[in-house]
């Protein structure tokens, strides 16, 4: 038997949760060894050295015993590196992207609900569908406070920020409906916030969102009716600068003299905030703010044009 079937902790639901179940049982059982060995040893001093055993020599007791300290210091930060270097190894596994996501979702949270948006534009409140044996990336970000993306099935958890986005990376290897919930305190009605994840097979996960009535236009082609739209192109073209083709993932030269990389973070504040990281050789005041023009969901539709659709 595993620790993860035992009723102390949650069914597991990914690859990734058996790898933390065992840091789980490493640490479990490396505490419980110790605090064994302390009573053992306390009853033992208790018995032998106690006042009414003549039969003990108390005549030249150690002022010290040097092999014994350094002994236990050498045991105990052994003891502490291996378990950091089991909980850092599997935290490195949980919160290392993979090279390729074989579906990406966009999960917006405020008070008190998680919306996820799936890439043909379908929205579900509080509900996560995807699909087992995939590599599943959720991009987040919060309209309000801060929450956090809590899957205790997944044995994953991450914090979801207002005006900074952040990444976590889901592969499902069972079938079936599991929790989901805000574990960081929200509000009034944080216990509220709370939905379910369901795991379908491939082939009905693919049934279940073709039958989902989307508004049928992939994320990079949202962002190029956005980009149109609000008349992008008039300053962000292949003649006149700051050129966006090509330039996600790339170094930017700012007007105060550092760099910064082209990234989702970046094309968001510039997007709306854009006086506070100008572009070198432009004026601040040249791009218009949109802030408050655009929900969440459109901006990261800008984000996917701009970093997928917008190329040389």
């Amino acid at each position: 038997m595993k620790l993860g079937d035992l009723p102390i902790l949650p069914e597991r639901a990914s690859a990734a949760a058996q790898a933390v179940d065992g840091v789980a049982l490493a640490v479990f059982v490396v505490c419980t060894l110790l605090a064994l060995g302390i009573l053992v040893a306390i009853v033992f001093l208790l018995i032998r050295y106690r006042e009414s055993n003549t039969g003990v020599d108390r005549s030249n007791p150690p002022s010290s015993l040097l092999p014994l300290e350094w002994g236990w210091i050498a045991a105990a930060t052994l003891i502490g590196l291996l378990l950091f270097w089991l909980g850092a190894r599997t935290y490195y596994q949980l919160y290392t992207m993979p090279a390729q996501a074989e579906l990406e979702l966009e999960v917006v949270g405020k008070q008190w609900m998680w919306k996820i948006r799936y890439p043909n534009g379908y929205k579900t409140i509080n509900r996560l569908v995807v699909p087992k044996g995939k590599k599943v990336l959720l991009r987040m970000i919060s309209e309000d406070v801060i929450h956090s993306f809590d899957l205790p099935e997944f044995r994953v958890k991450h914090d979801v920020l207002p005006g900074r986005y952040s990444e976590l990376w889901l592969d499902a290897d069972r079938v079936g409906v599991f929790h989901l919930f805000c574990a960081e305190y929200c509000g009034t009605d944080h216990a509220k916030m709370g939905g379910q994840v369901e795991v379908l097979e491939p082939e009905d996960f693919v049934a279940w969102l073709q039958a989902t009535t989307g508004d049928s236009l992939s994320p990079v082609a949202r962002g190029k009716v956005l980009f149109d739209k609000f008349g992008c192109a008039g300053c962000h073209s292949q003649n006149r600068a700051p050129r966006l083709p090509g330039a996600y993932g790339n170094r930017v030269a700012l007007e105060d003299g550092t760099t910064v990389t082209m990234d989702e973070d970046y094309i968001r504040n510039s997007i709306l905030y854009p006086a506070r990281q100008v572009v070198a050789g432009f004026a601040p005041s040249i791009m218009p703010t949109y802030e408050g023009r655009l929900s969440e969901q459109q901006i990261l539709d800008l984000i996917a044009f701009i970093r997928e659709g917008n190329s040389e």
